[in-house]
């Protein structure tokens, strides 16, 4: 029988043993696998650091699955996508609660609508974060697409 072993770096850390890998920054709620130092991606978000927005109707670690082939940002509303260890689960980006059928609060995004705006107004996107306010740029002290970085 084979047995996978989980290695418990500290945080920032990565590396099966030693945990002697530095981990780069995961954005819009993707955690790293602290065996292999590469992100895990939360459902709506790909690239190495996750920091490349998929939109509502869209998933998997390259988004090139559809949750419906007409194309309606609401089409993964119900889903609950469970991921690789460490993730777990999480509704799509844009969609909270039990039966991921709750859209996001204002001023928050993502999957489960777990992550927080950094825009000027506090207003983005459900699905991407990306700012939605007038003027559209990012708080003081962010930037990116949707102001993570």
């Amino acid at each position: 029988m084979n047995y996978v072993s989980y290695v418990s770096c500290p945080a920032n850390r990565w590396g099966p043993d030693a945990c002697d890998g530095i981990c780069d920054n995961c954005y819009n709620g993707g955690i790293y696998d602290e065996n292999s130092g590469k992100c895990i991606c939360a459902p709506g978000f790909k690239g190495t650091n996750c920091e490349e927005e998929c939109g509502g109707n869209r998933y998997t670690d390259t988004c090139e699955r559809r949750c419906s082939s007409s194309g309606g940002a609401d089409s993964c509303s119900r889903y609950l996508f469970c991921l690789a260890h460490p993730y777990g689960c999480s509704c799509n980006t844009g969609w909270k609660g039990l039966d991921c059928l709750t859209a996001c609060d204002s001023g928050t995004y993502g999957a489960s609508c777990l992550q927080t705006c950094h825009c000027q107004y506090g207003q983005c996107d459900r699905y991407t974060g990306v700012c939605t306010g007038s003027p559209a740029g990012c708080s003081s002290g962010w930037r990116g697409t949707n102001c993570q970085g």
